[in-house]
């Protein structure tokens, strides 16, 4: 059997069981709903900042009163330990 025979029976087979139209038809849905998704995502942050005006955006920040030791008793503690140890040498 040669190439060419081969080659014939694979395009008669595909002929025969409509692969060419499958093909096609598979081809189509597949880009259709590529482009739909490319189109979804170009046009989110548009939809998103209509819809932040009529829902605006909830704060989770809430701000706490400082607790515990302040900063200048930090540095104070960092700056004796520094000395201590670097004087032991």
């Amino acid at each position: 059997m040669a190439l060419s025979e081969v080659f014939q029976t694979g395009l008669a087979s595909i002929t025969a069981a409509r692969g060419f139209e499958m093909t096609f038809a598979g081809l189509t849905i597949t880009f259709t709903a590529l482009g739909t998704i490319a189109i979804s995502i170009s046009l989110l942050p548009r939809f998103l900042s209509i819809l932040n005006k009529y829902v605006p955006e909830k704060s989770h920040q809430e701000v706490k009163p400082k607790q515990g030791v302040a900063d200048e008793v930090v540095a104070a503690i960092g700056l004796a330990y520094h000395s201590l140890k670097s004087s032991g040498k």
